[in-house]
């Protein structure tokens, strides 16, 4: 089963996402009005034009100019109109979280707008819908932040359980164009992004991946230009003459610079320059310092907005600014994704791809003007002196901020670098959920706040309280968060061991200690309202005047958690056979609706899917459910197993007993090796089905009880019993299943189960070198969604079992 090209080895399925009686001009220009409403600027339809094999594109035009558009009507247009060459799944990624919610709404007021029938999801911490990756043959259009993607990329999915790790990494690998908006602001992600795209180019893969760097700034130096074909899109002759584009592209902007001012001088300089009606924009390099300017304006036309703010309150002001007029006091959070356009703008030197955002917020509209001040800032924190000289610069040669005259100044060189330690072998080794290796260093600055804390009235505080919701939780750092609650005693953090025990998994919490317990990047706290360290109208602060007001509680939501061998809904016992059929139907029409059928992949997923539990007919894991042993009451047949029993089985020792961590999937893929089957990638794909087993070794799954006479809980003397049942008639049975008449599969007896290892580390590696990562999670994904829709199909109550 060899893969004789490394890009598009298959057609892709022909998915539409035109309504039924609906027809789309092929005409672009034509086109991209129907679903905007307005005419394309030339540098959009050259965007549409510029193609290249390697899917891989910079579009480097202003703010405020519809880059957001240009690529989302560009793939529209090419999933109505010639779906089999353009990817299903688009993701838009932004810095910010702010971003994603607004990003979402507009993006689907279009779509909704025109007809187009696609679904499109939001992906962001606390605000997460990965109903998309159960759907890999599907098209949909995903809102994402940066972490989410790049750690799914990275096979460590944030806010997402571990054991999903393959089918994030096929979903957001393949099959996929990806947009990096905004992406001067990306750091290390960058990089990290870049280095991914070419490694994918050059594996094994069954449909085509694109990459899109989008920027006012974009500087494409990471990008290796002489192995991969590359284009940058920026504005023409024709957009600078365009009635709509010129009008903006030229409008003036004064340019003022001074040296470094006081808090009191910045004040003095913003109520000069004010105009009656109008918006003032301060921008700040730091939010202390933003939270000092807005105490001292007197006057009640004033917003505050920075980062350390809890969601609900930045939500409510950022809701507020696009119609207010006043003064605007804010961070660098407000350089993008904020639609306003201000008369006057007083913002402390930053790098040169942050001033050309803040510039961005002034004069947007058609035919206006503009001020543009630049202070010098007090504080180099939190750039770098090289940074701030560089911006400088570039200033000295401007006559003014107009978006033709920052344009013609040359980007500036990346400060970020290729992680060229990211290649086949780390992610072999990530493969494997048991590693432990940190990716937190190529998703993030290691300077952006990671931790969260929420306030909650002290009656509220217990080990039984909901689970922090998004709307709480305020970001800060790690020096802040040990300033806050050292000394505290209210201070409560989730107890993860206890909360994965519970069935539902219902929240639990205990008290933090802050002397044993570690502070890491991504901890959530929560601390008694009378800390007095936050306040709605000024953000994080300690020494606040006023007791926190607690977020108004909403009802917590439960996950739908998969995982069990038994279920909470229905009381009804499910026979194996049964399921094993389901589940090869369900991957026969996967494999169908992606045109994936008839080839050595579209058998291969069909036949895993079909094995896939064998390993639950092993007699350890039937006497757990009651089949076999002393005081059965059903006395069933062990040549008739189930899947599933009638009442809820959770993993540990209280349960498995000597055989804790036991894992019905290893029982099953050391079958094809006692029968010597020789079809590594079958072995695999029944082996991964739950994304624990999914590594080339057992050996670091230490609290597996691996040991001398152990693997996985398989021990010598386990036996699969012979089961009864017929083959399937519309898939051929191997060779290897030599079973009698009348049985599904034969009797299988393990041997000393260390015996196994070596050739199955052999058969993952053989695996590896023949398919590569993207092609094994790709099939690995459709065996797991069969498996789950199989169990779906089971327990809907119109689908009992014959």
């Amino acid at each position: 089963m060899k893969l004789n090209t490394a890009v598009n080895p298959l057609r892709k399925a022909n998915q539409s996402i035109t309504p039924v009686g609906k027809r789309y001009s092929k005409n672009y220009k034509r086109f991209f009005k129907d679903i905007t409403e307005f005419d394309p600027l030339p540098f959009q339809v050259k965007y549409h034009q510029t193609t290249n094999e390697h899917g891989y594109k910079a579009l480097s035009v202003p703010t405020g100019l519809g880059k957001t558009v240009t690529v989302l009507v560009d793939w529209l247009y090419r999933r109505i109109h010639s779906p089999s060459e353009t990817p299903r799944r688009l993701f838009y990624v932004v810095p910010l979280r702010t971003l994603v919610t607004q990003l979402t709404e507009v993006i689907r007021d279009i779509t909704a707008r025109s007809g187009i029938d696609i679904p499109v999801y939001k992906m962001m911490g606390g605000d997460l819908n990965d109903d998309w990756v159960e759907h890999p043959e599907q098209p949909a259009i995903v809102i994402s932040t940066l972490d989410q993607l790049v750690s799914r990329q990275l096979l460590r999915p944030y806010t997402s359980s571990i054991k999903s790790s393959l089918m994030h990494f096929a979903a957001t690998q393949d099959d996929c164009t990806i947009v990096l908006d905004e992406s001067q602001l990306m750091t290390q992600a960058l990089g990290t992004s870049v280095v991914l795209h070419e490694l994918m180019l050059q594996q094994a893969s069954f449909h085509s991946r694109e990459l899109v760097l989008c920027s006012a700034t974009n500087n494409t130096s990471l990008v290796d230009k002489k192995t991969f074909q590359f284009n940058e899109i920026t504005l023409g002759r024709g957009d600078y003459k365009h009635k709509i584009g010129g009008a903006k592209v030229n409008n003036k902007k004064s340019l003022h610079t001074y040296p470094k001012l006081t808090d009191d001088e910045i004040v003095e300089l913003a109520e000069d320059r004010h105009q009656e009606n109008g918006l003032t924009l301060i921008i700040t390099n730091t939010v202390k310092r933003a939270q000092s300017i807005y105490s001292m304006l007197k006057r009640k036309d004033k917003i505050l907005l920075h980062s350390r703010f809890r969601k609900a309150d930045r939500t409510k002001i950022e809701a507020q600014i696009p119609s207010f007029r006043g003064i605007v006091v804010s961070t660098s959070c407000i350089e993008c994704g904020v639609d306003i356009s201000a008369d006057v703008l007083i913002t402390e030197l930053a790098p040169w791809s942050s001033l050309v955002q803040r510039g961005g917020r002034v004069a947007r509209l058609p035919n206006t003007e503009g001020e543009v001040h630049i202070v010098k800032s007090n504080k180099i924190l939190p750039y770098k002196q090289v940074e701030i000289d560089a911006a400088a610069n570039r200033l000295m040669g401007l006559k003014d901020f107009s978006i033709k005259q920052i344009m013609s100044v040359p980007p500036v060189e990346s400060a970020n670098r290729k992680p060229n330690e990211i290649d086949l072998e780390f992610l072999k080794r990530m493969f494997d959920p048991r590693n432990t290796e940190a990716i937190s260093q190529y998703v993030r600055d290691v300077n952006m706040p990671t931790c969260y804390i929420a306030w909650r009235y002290p009656r509220n505080l217990g080990i039984d309280m909901p689970k922090l919701d998004a709307l709480e939780k305020c970001p800060l750092y790690t020096t802040q968060l040990i300033e806050i609650i050292n000394r505290r005693k209210d201070v409560w953090i989730v107890d993860e061991e206890k909360t994965a025990a519970t069935r539902p998994f219902k929240t639990v919490w205990r008290q933090f200690n802050i002397k044993a317990d570690k502070i890491q990047p991504g901890i959530e706290l929560c601390v008694g309202t009378a800390a007095k360290n936050y306040s709605a109208e000024i953000g994080l602060l300690v020494g606040c005047r006023k007791r926190v007001k607690q977020i108004k509680e909403k009802s917590p939501k439960r996950s739908n958690t998969r995982g069990g061998y038994g279920d909470d809904s229905k009381n009804a016992a499910l026979g194996l056979i049964p399921h094993l059929y389901d589940t090869k139907n369900f991957a026969k029409r996967i494999c169908a609706d992606i045109d994936l059928r008839f080839s050595e992949f579209s058998d291969a997923v069909i036949l895993a899917a079909l094995l896939h539990d064998l390993g639950k007919a092993c007699i350890t894991f039937q006497k757990i459910l009651g089949v076999t042993g002393e005081g059965d009451p059903s006395n069933r047949d062990e040549g008739r197993p189930l899947a599933k029993a009638d009442f809820y089985i959770k993993d540990g020792p209280a349960v498995y007993g000597d055989r804790a961590g036991f894992r019905h999937e290893m029982p099953g893929a050391l079958a094809l090796l006692e029968l010597d089957a020789k079809d590594p990638l079958v072995m695999w794909l029944i082996a991964q089905h739950h994304g624990q087993v999914t590594g080339g070794s057992f050996r670091s799954m230490k609290e597996w009880a691996d040991t001398e006479k152990m693997i996985c809980g398989v021990c010598e003397g386990d036996y699969i019993p012979a089961m009864r049942g017929s083959w399937a008639r519309d898939i051929k049975k191997p060779d290897w299943i030599k079973a009698d008449k009348g049985y599904f599969f034969p009797k299988v007896v393990f041997k000393d189960p260390n015996s196994y290892v070596k050739a199955y580390r052999e058969a993952f590696d053989e695996c590896w070198e023949m398919y590569g990562p993207v092609v094994m999670s790709y099939l690995g994904t459709l065996v797991r969604c069969s498996d789950h829709r199989a169990s779906e199909f089971r327990e809907a109550p119109d689908n009992d079992e014959d």
